[in-house]
């Protein structure tokens, strides 16, 4: 009997731990703030399946955290140093994006048509941008 009970209750925890592992787990690993961002370019873009990411400093996790968040939206990331016009224009006609995220104190500008400051980045100062671009 006691080995039955262990039995189920230890498939009923597999299912659950499995359930919050892999069905829920990125979401809840999002902070607030950056999954209302996530939240609100996935409303804007909807049709669209690729979108440039501009990220301030040397570290790319942030890049990764909103690769992760978007998929199976394709982002493709650019670091601040590596932004130029002529960049962004190869970048676009090969990938094909019209949206753009950039992320920095202040963002940088790929040619936005319109723009708006979506909220706060992680680090201190920095902001959120997100816009369709020219």
């Amino acid at each position: 009997m006691f080995v039955a009970a262990t039995a189920v209750s230890g498939v009923r925890a597999i299912v659950f731990d499995y359930r919050v592992a892999f069905r829920d787990a990125w979401s809840t690993a999002l902070p607030p703030r950056i999954a209302d961002e996530i939240a609100t370019v996935r409303m804007v873009m909807r049709e669209d399946k690729v979108l440039l990411l501009i990220y301030a400093g040397d570290s790319p996790w942030l890049s990764e955290l909103w690769q992760a968040a978007l998929y199976p939206t394709e982002v493709i990331v650019l670091p601040n140093a590596w932004v130029s016009p002529t960049g962004i224009a190869q970048l676009r006609s090969r990938f094909g994006f019209r949206y753009a995220v950039s992320i920095g104190s202040p963002p940088l500008d790929p040619g936005f048509a319109r723009v708006r400051d979506i909220g706060p980045a992680l680090e201190p100062g920095e902001r959120t941008w997100f816009g369709r671009l020219r």
